[in-house]
């Protein structure tokens, strides 16, 4: 399936969490989001230098992604993220634009 729309999480970590954080991610996110058809995956990217976590959820479908984030488990997963944040996590959802890549 196609990425059509993206959540997007910034995140400013504690100091020295961001290896925690990576096991946690690995853990939670797929049960979370394999049960939705239109789930592409997800990454998360981390500056260490700054504490700064950037996760990006895509998805094929923006009523499933927002099923997602509805969730209570979700939220229950976000709290226990929360142990690892220095400030609250900024998020914004887009749609997919356009896109560029190499050709093969």
């Amino acid at each position: 399936m196609t990425p059509t729309h993206f959540i997007i999480h910034t995140i400013q970590l504690k100091p020295g969490t961001a290896d925690a954080v990576k096991a946690l991610f690995e853990d939670e996110v797929p049960p979370l989001a394999q049960r939705f058809s239109a789930w592409c995956g997800a990454r998360l990217t981390v500056d260490r230098e700054k504490n700064l976590a950037v996760t990006i959820g895509s998805w094929g479908d923006a009523e499933q992604m927002a099923e997602f984030l509805a969730q209570p488990a979700f939220a229950q997963a976000m709290e226990g993220f929360s142990q690892y944040f220095a400030a609250p996590p900024q998020a914004t959802i887009t749609e997919a634009f356009t896109e560029v890549g190499p050709r093969g």
